[in-house]
C-alpha cells in the first residue's frame, strides 16, 4: 500500500468549506504534524525544505498557526513578529484562506513582518494591502525579497530589515 499524507478527512473538508468556519490554531512547531506541514508548504511554494528547516525553527522559537486541514498554515517567530512562511495549498486557490491567516497572526501578534519573493504576485498584493510599508532587501543567500510590515515603530522596522537579509531561503537549491 502507498503511503501518503492526507490533509483532511472528506469529513473535514465538508465541515470547513467556508473561510468563516476556519478555526486557526496556534502551537510551538514541535507539537504539530510537520509532515502535513510540509506538504502544504512544498505545494504551495513549488520547492522542497530544507532538511534543518524544521530544527532552525525550532531553534528560532517558532509557532506554527494552522487550520487542523493543514489547507493553510503560518510559521511565525513571536518574539521578532516575523512571519517565516505563510502557505496555503494550491488545491485551495480562491478561498481567501492566505488572508484569513494573516489576519489571524495580525490579530494574535499585533503587527507582523515578512519577506516575499517579488514573482509572488497574489501574496504580495495581499501583503501591499495589508501592510503598512514595504521595502526590497537582497538576503544573504542573494536572493531579492520585498519586507513587508505592519505596526511597526522605526526600530522594529531595522530589526525585521536585518533580520530578513540575514537569514537564507528554506528551500533547497
Amino acid at each position: 500500500m502507498e503511503n501518503r499524507i492526507v490533509l483532511a478527512t472528506p469529513e473535514e473538508l465538508r465541515r470547513l468549506t467556508t473561510i468563516e468556519n476556519l478555526v486557526i490554531k496556534c502551537d510551538p512547531i514541535e507539537e504539530i504534524d510537520r509532515a502535513k506541514l510540509q506538504v502544504t508548504v512544498e505545494a504551495a511554494f513549488e520547492e522542497t525544505l530544507k532538511e534543518n528547516y524544521f530544527a532552525e525553527m525550532s531553534h528560532q522559537g517558532a509557532v506554527v498557526c494552522y487550520e487542523e486541514g493543514y489547507r493553510v498554515v503560518g510559521v511565525v517567530i513571536p518574539d521578532l513578529y516575523h512571519i517565516v512562511t505563510l502557505a496555503r495549498h494550491p488545491l485551495y486557490r480562491g478561498q481567501h484562506l492566505g488572508e484569513k491567516i494573516l489576519m489571524e497572526i495580525l490579530a494574535k501578534l499585533g503587527k507582523f513582518n515578512l519577506r516575499s519573493k517579488p514573482d509572488r504576485k497574489i501574496a504580495n498584493k495581499l501583503y501591499q494591502r495589508v501592510a503598512d510599508d514595504s521595502l526590497p532587501i537582497v538576503a544573504v543567500d542573494g536572493i531579492g525579497y520585498n519586507v513587508y510590515w505592519k505596526n511597526h515603530s522605526p526600530f522594529e522596522v531595522a530589526v525585521a530589515l536585518a533580520y530578513a537579509s540575514s537569514q537564507p531561503s528554506h528551500f533547497k537549491k
